[in-house]
């Protein structure tokens, strides 16, 4: 999916790239990539997290996170986040099975 051209200009969501996004990811729409390189290097800790928007919650959630990582400031996303924990994620066993096929 191609971003608009008025949204060209976000940067790539991969910390060390600075080119512009072209593409999102296919199913949260909230992480944007300029390759597919990047966007491979990004799923391996991406994929914990991404789901597709269904709810405002899981939206803002994934919004939260990506601004956090853009911001460098993981080290404290547990505090941060923690108004977002009462909000289940899914379960291990269904994660796992998405991400196997």
């Amino acid at each position: 999916v191609r971003l608009q051209p008025g949204n060209l200009f976000k940067p790539c969501n991969v910390d060390a790239c600075v080119n512009p996004a072209q593409s999102r990811c296919g199913r949260c729409k909230l992480r944007v990539y300029c390759s597919p390189s990047c966007r491979d290097a990004d799923w391996i800790d991406h994929k914990v997290y991404c789901e597709a928007p269904s709810t405002p919650i899981a939206y803002t959630k994934e919004q939260m996170r990506t601004w956090y990582a853009k911001q460098d400031k993981f080290r404290d996303k547990d505090e941060e986040l923690s108004a977002f924990e009462e909000v289940p994620l899914p379960a291990f066993g269904e994660m796992w099975a998405r991400f196997k096929k």
